[in-house]
């Protein structure tokens, strides 16, 4: 694709010598040409006409954006950027509602410009509806619905359209881009607090379809998200093992198929979460140690959780050994999530959770209660059963160490309660052998 996009006049650098610096040109020289734009201007771009140089270039860019993305993710702002650039200049075709939305995430992910990612991800959404163009739907709402409008909207929002990207993906014959979106809407309804039974259902029906059309990339990365719904339904003996229906991480050998290394990212992660869901901190601050909550994700549920159970880990750790090693994570986390919560309240409420946690290893219990009931009373409100149930878990073991046994004892039963409308059976049994 580099090859025939550079022998129709727009020259790329080679994927491999490609770098950083190359990618923070292009970011640069979009950004500037689109500052000269207002709103008005860019929803209005002319429509690129005929059977020209750029529609061909577009196309090749377009296929270029996707694979860079899955397998280099380092060159993938450089196609995208020439996409937007070209629609600009001389008019936007089909391809380039997935260059804008593109962009978008990459306003998100690299420049932490929640708002601007917002913008460009409308864009998209208004170009991919001026062509009235199902069969690029589900490219479009991969970066819209997966990462931008998350860092905006309700994460429960997402849910629908990504449900019917699914189905138009699968009507229009585009199953790569099907099952990925099958994925994404999966790990976004586990992360919002779907009844987690209803979960493994929709997971269980996808990871067939991504083996009838050997999406076998996408298969391999939803198999950790999978198994964790499993060990959290109470299906396997050792809730933290990544070992069952789902995958068997004892065998190791599916770390060497995927090249992006995303699948061992994605085990790396889950496993640290349910190691401190579980009260396993010592195995969970080694998945922090190495600094997964810096790793740039989607943001639900990969790199608000990484943060999210980063923090935790680190302020339970800090507990137990003084905190020397671990203020430099708990800061860093706190500060990451404060500034996501600045942008989508909703969907990072647990920032209060983590201002709870952080009073009590600072030992003020006044300020920690306060933290901890707003933590329960935004949960529940914003719809997070599971995040409400983990609230009350916390809340009650602040109640156990500092004495005051019998509301410890309500407030775990209230955490057994959520746990068991979410599902997680495999939690309910833990808070009965270890605190009940």
């Amino acid at each position: 694709a580099i090859t025939v996009v550079n022998q129709l006049g727009e020259m790329l650098p080679p994927l491999h010598d490609a770098t950083d610096a190359d990618a923070k040109k292009e970011i640069g020289m979009t950004m500037k040409m689109l500052a000269a734009q207002d709103e008005d201007s860019l929803l209005n771009l002319k429509t690129l006409e005929g059977d020209c140089a750029e529609k061909h270039t577009m196309r090749f860019l377009h296929e270029l954006v996707f694979l860079a993305y899955f397998e280099k993710r380092s060159y993938f702002p450089i196609p995208a950027c020439r996409i937007v650039r070209l629609s600009v200049s001389h008019g936007v075709c089909r391809e380039s509602a997935a260059g804008f939305g593109a962009f978008g995430a990459i306003h998100c992910l690299a420049l932490g410009n929640f708002a601007q990612g917002y913008r460009f991800g409308k864009l998209a959404l208004s170009i991919n509806e001026r062509f009235q163009d199902n069969e690029f739907l589900a490219k479009v709402y991969t970066p819209v619905y997966g990462v931008i409008n998350n860092w905006t909207e309700p994460a429960h929002a997402c849910l629908p359209p990504l449900k019917c990207a699914v189905e138009i993906g699968l009507a229009t014959g585009d199953t790569e881009y099907a099952m990925f979106i099958a994925h994404t809407h999966c790990v976004i309804s586990f992360a919002v607090g779907k009844e987690l039974g209803e979960v493994l259902k929709d997971m269980r029906m996808y990871s067939q379809h991504m083996l009838t059309y050997n999406q076998h990339r996408t298969h391999l990365h939803s198999r950790p998200f999978h198994q964790a719904v499993l060990n959290l339904l109470g299906y396997s003996a050792n809730p933290i093992l990544m070992t069952g229906e789902a995958m068997d991480e004892i065998s190791l050998s599916a770390f060497d198929v995927d090249s992006s290394n995303q699948f061992a990212i994605y085990v790396h992660s889950v496993r640290m979460w349910l190691e401190c869901m579980f009260g396993e901190y010592q195995l969970a601050w080694g998945s922090c140690k190495d600094r997964i909550w810096e790793k740039p994700a989607a943001l639900i549920p990969t790199w608000c959780y990484n943060t999210f159970y980063s923090c935790l880990t680190a302020i339970a750790m800090a507990r137990l050994d003084g905190e020397g090693e671990y203020l430099e994570t708990i800061d860093k986390t706190m500060a990451q999530m404060t500034a996501w919560a600045r942008a989508t309240p909703w969907n990072c409420q647990n920032l209060e959770l983590m201002k709870a946690e952080f009073a009590h290893l600072k030992g003020d219990h006044n300020l920690a209660a306060e933290f901890f009931e707003l933590s329960i009373k935004l949960s529940a409100k914003h719809r997070f059963i599971h995040e409400e149930a983990l609230a009350l878990e916390r809340y009650g073991l602040f109640h156990l160490e500092t004495g005051d046994h019998s509301t410890a004892y309500v407030l775990l039963k209230r955490a057994q309660v959520c746990y068991s409308q979410w599902g997680a059976l495999g939690k309910v049994a833990h808070i009965n052998e270890q605190y009940l």
